[in-house]
């Protein structure tokens, strides 16, 4: 019961902002996304390390630099990822704990126990949906994110900045 309503409001709130995959529940195809659009950059960053050790101590200065972009994009959907994964583990907690409180509202007395767990299953349903709707808005956003081959520095600081936002 639990897994179709996380489904329910997942695809709820994906279908209204226009997406096809959940992503909120596959926070790893995030982190696959953001290898993806670093591997340019890594790739940049081999380049430059070929050759003799005169040469990577001449380029050491503009490897940090686009070490510094890679782990900012990387940053930005790791934090992304870890935001979908920690939702629905949220939700999936919270609805497991509030079963358990379900029972108490049989009691006028201890009612307010069942009425709070069954609020806090809605609210963080809700969550999951709103999370569901932005993932799905800027899914295709990130569908499109890419860094082109032997990028320049200005272009991947931009992109830093750009998997930042």
């Amino acid at each position: 019961l639990t897994n179709g309503v996380a489904s329910g409001l997942a695809q709820v709130g994906t279908l209204a902002g226009g997406g096809t995959a959940t992503l909120v529940k596959d926070p790893s195809a995030i982190l696959d996304r953001a290898m993806e659009v670093i591997k340019p950059i890594d790739d940049q960053i081999q380049d430059m390390q070929r050759g003799g050790w005169m040469d990577k101590v001449a380029m050491l200065a503009v490897v940090v630099q686009y070490t510094v972009a890679e782990l900012f994009i990387l940053a930005a959907f790791a934090v992304l990822a870890l935001t979908c994964m920690l939702t629905v583990i949220e939700f999936y907690l919270v609805s497991v704990l509030g079963l358990i409180l379900v029972p108490w509202g049989i009691s006028n007395h201890t009612a307010f126990l069942a009425e709070k767990a069954i609020g806090a299953v809605i609210a963080q349903g809700v969550k999951l949906m709103v999370l569901s709707f932005i993932m799905a808005v800027y899914g295709t956003v990130m569908a499109t994110f890419t860094v082109p081959p032997a990028p320049e520095i200005l272009v991947t600081y931009l992109a830093a900045v750009s998997a930042g936002v």
